[in-house]
């Protein structure tokens, strides 16, 4: 029997744990064609300078761009298209690690998809317990049970299993992205990280029907372990499986039996700090909480400081750092307000990155995992992600956090002088910047802060994945000043004049703060001054030519939030340069 090791790529360099994987792949699988799988434009000749890969499969680069994409590529006839040589695949991600070479031992055994099971270990593992759970799971299962849209956790209730380190059927799954194809595409246009390719491959390809032999839980076991080791180590009779997946998050488990491999162990990972302020945030505090305390990511802190809620903000808080060591709670004797406790919780974060959280959003369990990959190369001070708009009960809106205020894309700091598309819950910056965020002035929000002195001390990095449900209510808050969004009440002409001068007046406020900023040159003082001084006298004018002049020579700088076209460029330019002179001329 022909099998195929398929490991995806998506970067030029690998981390110490990466290599370490690799490392184990090519030691274990001698015999056997491993296959490297990379987006066309990537260029990997360092990588293939280490390591002789068999063979090489280039895919678009849209497919390794974030989750969706990689999703995408995995349920699509493609894929596996290029496989049909092979009979079995095993795929093998870089954090995956194999401890000897069962893959025809597998392969043999009958099954189609294997992979390491989602287990749940019980806090009363009876008998009772274990049969009522298992009987809910399959009717959660066969009845699609759901809330707020996504699939209850408990359809994933010893389920087999993670795609990370996976066994798979080549030819019967290329024949399954064909005949359901329409599922499919369903499947992949919910683009939520709740829907990835291996809970398709192990939940929703059987939910009707069954059209993929898969094993129990026992069983894949011993073939993969990525969640609670221990258990599943005592589960599989207390003998090593085949493999396991996402070995570098459970390194206090699986360090020592890797070093008895004969690898040296990279010493730790990077902290992450998780800062939170939170004010009368019950209602949704514990949603938020639970999405930060089950990150996947390991090496994590979570600080949060409250500044004097009147409701159970703080018993919630105060319950949640008794149950988890790595969160720290604090609070201020006193409200300090916002800007302030924010520097607070700023100055008590101790990692290496720091990611901020706001009091009533749900974070993908990935989140922090998928970001922190992006800064290995060192160009980058900040990283942050896209989001998906919710309703106050969770609810997509069916709109993305970009659709309203764009996305950097020449990491210049100009991008962010008239309109801020950086929110501070998808953002994870470095550490070394925080000396340059503190005191935070009063004349700008925070993540615009955070964002101008991030373009200024290094390059920002967008990623399009959905990282965040982002709630949207009353109380959320918002970045109103992205003037492209801010709703007019009133239709009276006058009125609407009347507020283009406040939004005028509060880019010019936020103009001079930036000119604060430690980290400007002369050349960037030089043309904020120029920008002020444009903005200032514009309403005074019926055209300023000034203001055309200077936006127009720069604005591939200060006008790249939006995919536009040069002439809605231009004719953005020329709306922005009408004085309010004109405007009232006109009434």
């Amino acid at each position: 029997m022909l099998n195929v090791i398929v490991i995806p790529l998506y970067k030029k360099n690998l981390n110490e744990f990466e290599r370490i994987s690799i490392q184990q792949c090519f030691k274990v699988f001698k015999g056997h064609t491993i296959c490297v799988v990379k987006p066309e434009s990537l260029d990997l000749s360092t990588i293939f300078k280490e390591f002789p890969f068999d063979k090489m499969v280039c895919f678009e680069d849209s497919f390794f761009e974030d989750i969706h994409g990689y999703n995408r590529l995995m349920l699509s006839p493609k894929f596996y298209e290029s496989f049909l040589n092979y009979n079995y695949m095993l795929i093998y991600q870089p954090d995956a690690f194999a401890f000897s070479d069962m893959l025809n031992y597998w392969a043999d055994s009958g099954y189609d998809y294997i992979g390491a099971p989602w287990l749940r270990p019980l806090k009363k593992n009876t008998p009772f317990n274990r049969l009522y759970n298992k009987l809910k799971s399959d009717l959660y299962i066969k009845f699609n049970v759901t809330q707020k849209g996504l699939p209850k956790s408990k359809q994933l209730y010893n389920r087999v299993g993670n795609g990370g380190f996976s066994l798979r059927n080549i030819k019967k799954f290329y024949d399954l992205t064909i005949s359901e194809e329409e599922m499919i595409q369903h499947y992949i246009d919910l683009k939520n990280p709740a829907f990835n390719e291996d809970l398709f491959w192990s939940i929703e390809i059987n939910r009707k029907q069954k059209k993929l032999n898969i094993p129990d839980f026992l069983t894949a076991v011993k073939f993969s372990i990525e969640t609670h080791p221990k258990y599943a180590f005592e589960l599989g009779g207390n003998t090593l499986p085949f493999g396991c997946h996402a070995w570098e998050k459970n390194l206090e488990f699986w360090g020592p039996i890797i070093k008895k491999e004969g690898y040296n162990i990279p010493s730790s990972i990077p902290l992450i700090s998780i800062a939170i302020c939170t004010y009368n945030g019950e209602s949704h505090l514990v949603e938020q909480l639970d999405s930060l305390v089950n990150q996947d990511y390991q090496n994590k802190e979570i600080i949060v400081v409250d500044d004097g809620s009147s409701d159970r903000t703080a018993s919630i808080l105060e319950a949640y750092s008794q149950k988890f060591d790595f969160l720290k709670f604090y609070q201020n004797e006193k409200n300090l307000g916002y800007i302030k406790n924010f520097e607070r919780a700023l100055s008590l974060c101790k990692g290496d990155f720091i990611a901020l959280s706001d009091q009533d959003d749900i974070w993908d369990l990935k989140k922090l995992s998928l970001m922190i990959r992006h800064f290995e190369e060192d160009k980058y001070s900040l990283v942050y992600h896209d989001s998906l708009l919710v309703d106050e009960n969770g609810n997509s809106l069916n709109r993305k956090f970009t659709d309203r205020v764009g996305h950097i894309k020449e990491s210049h700091k100009y991008e962010v002088l008239l309109s801020n598309c950086i929110a501070g819950h998808a953002m994870l910056f470095k550490r070394n910047l925080i000396p340059f965020l503190i005191p935070i002035p009063i004349g700008v929000t925070h993540d615009h802060w955070i964002a101008y002195n991030a373009l200024s001390k290094g390059k920002v990095k967008f990623i399009k994945a959905l990282l965040v449900n982002y709630r949207q209510h009353e109380n959320t808050v918002t970045y109103s000043e992205h003037l492209s969004e801010i709703k007019i009440a009133s239709n009276d002409d006058l009125k609407k004049i009347e507020r283009r001068k406040l939004e005028n007046d509060l880019r010019i406020q936020w103009l001079n703060t930036f000119k604060t900023s430690r980290l400007n040159t002369e050349k960037d003082i030089l043309f904020l001054d120029k920008l002020i001084s444009a903005l200032s006298t514009r309403d005074d004018k019926y055209f300023s030519i000034d203001l055309f002049a200077l936006l127009l020579f720069n604005r591939n700088k200060v006008y790249t939030l939006f995919d536009k076209p040069l002439l809605s460029k231009i004719t953005r330019l020329y709306k922005e340069s009408i004085g309010n002179k004109l405007k009232l001329k006109r009434l």
